[in-house]
């Protein structure tokens, strides 16, 4: 099966760190500092780092917090976390447990192979046509 229940327990060790790096940093650099943006950038570097994902989680997380003023902080501890990550690796969780199972997954870049191939290269001879309607067996 492929590996479930990573997100919420990323969010919530995420989370639970930024805060007390808030809490640490109110406590005895700056009273006046909010630790909540703290655990909201400490999730984002969680899922960053765990997920690989940028664009996307950056998006999910504005959406979640329906708060723009976010997105900076946000933006820069999600790409950081995903730099940091890919020094130890260049895969995230989802896709070591895609890789495991043995499961096929588009790569982030194509084969070099392919820059060699041309269309003639992948044809079927003779040509295979599909109908409008067709059943999945036949495809």
């Amino acid at each position: 099966a492929i590996p479930a229940g990573l997100f919420m327990p990323s969010v919530m060790v995420g989370t639970t760190l930024g805060r007390l790096v808030g809490q640490l940093v109110k406590e005895h650099v700056d009273p006046s500092v909010f630790s909540g943006a703290y655990a909201l950038a400490g999730a984002a570097a969680t899922l960053g780092g765990v997920q690989r994902a940028t664009i996307s989680l950056v998006v999910i997380i504005i959406e979640g917090t329906a708060n723009v003023h976010f997105l900076l902080p946000i933006v820069v501890t999600t790409c950081t976390a995903k730099f940091v990550g890919n020094l130890f690796g260049h895969e995230g969780v989802y896709e070591i447990g895609l890789r495991r199972k043995g499961l096929r997954f588009l790569e982030h870049e194509p084969d070099w192979t392919y820059d060699l191939a041309t269309a003639g290269d992948v044809m079927s001879h003779p040509v295979r046509t599909v109908h409008v309607v067709e059943q999945v067996g036949v495809i």
